[in-house]
């Protein structure tokens, strides 16, 4: 028993000292000096004793990932995704209601017609079904350009500054030309 505490007593004061060396000089030491053996590497004199020619092994590093990606991010992503495809199909059903609608201003039996405002709301039918296409690509390279910088975990912003003003503004101009044909054509 007494020369177990006299053990203990050593190894405390064999720990003390090598912090109190680390601490004078100024630096982390500490683990330099009290890195681990190889496997099979151990002291025949007592237990837990390193000898002097012992091999140092150093202790593996943690891998440091720039930002941890949790399953928000992807919901977001596809949540981002879908509303582009709403207002896509949003814009792509007034495209085919226009086009659609330029047959009741054909010539037809007892209706004469007017062949002009035919050929006007077909033009922006197909306007609209563009501008609904450019939407749903543009929603598409949103989609696959965040799931690329999500995957390479990149802690930057993910903010569209291009596409929803873009829209807005062709948008803007197909109706307000939309109404400006409408106009000359009615007076």
């Amino acid at each position: 028993m007494a020369s177990l505490i006299s053990r203990g007593e050593e190894i405390l004061t064999s720990a003390y000292n090598t912090v109190a060396k680390a601490i004078n000089r100024g630096t982390a030491a500490v683990a330099e000096e009290a890195r681990p053996l190889l496997h099979g590497q151990s002291s025949s004199d007592s237990y837990g004793a390193v000898p002097e020619n012992a091999i140092p092994v150093p202790k593996p590093r943690k891998v440091v990932t720039p930002v941890k990606v949790e399953a928000k991010v992807w919901f977001a992503n596809e949540r981002t995704w879908i509303s582009w495809l709403r207002a896509s199909v949003l814009i792509g059903t007034l495209s085919l209601a226009l086009f659609n609608s330029s047959s009741y201003f054909e010539p037809s039996e007892g209706n004469p017609g007017n062949p002009g405002m035919a050929k006007v709301v077909r033009n922006f039918g197909i306007i609209y079904s563009v501008i609904a296409a450019a939407v749903l690509l543009w929603g598409l390279y949103s989609y696959q350009r965040r799931v690329t910088l999500i995957k390479s975990r990149w802690a930057g912003s993910f903010d569209d500054l291009i596409g929803p003003p873009v829209v807005c503004v062709a948008c803007f101009i197909a109706v307000l030309a939309n109404y400006i044909i409408a106009l000359k054509q009615h007076y």
